[in-house]
C-alpha cells in the first residue's frame, strides 16, 4: 500500500497522528542517550574505584576464634 492509498483509505488526520507518534518516539529515544552515557561513565568509574580499593587492601587472615577477648 502506498502512502497515497493509505491517505485515501484512512485520511490525513490518521497519517498525521502516526507521524507525530513516530517523531515523539524518536525524540524520546534521543533524549535518553545522555542519561545512558552518564550511567555508563558512572559504572566505569565504580569499576575502576573498586579495582583500586581491592588491590590496595592487605589480604585477609584466617581467624581461629581463639585470639579474641577472652
Amino acid at each position: 500500500m502506498s502512502m497515497f492509498e493509505a491517505l485515501d483509505r484512512v485520511g490525513t488526520a490518521a497519517l498525521l497522528r502516526f507521524l507525530v507518534v513516530l517523531l515523539l518516539f524518536v525524540a524520546l529515544h534521543l533524549a535518553r542517550q545522555p542519561f545512558r552515557l552518564a550511567d555508563w561513565l558512572l559504572m566505569q568509574g565504580m569499576r575502576w574505584l573498586n579495582a583500586q580499593v581491592t588491590t590496595a587492601l592487605p589480604p585477609r587472615t584466617q581467624h581461629t576464634g581463639k585470639e579474641g577477648w577472652g
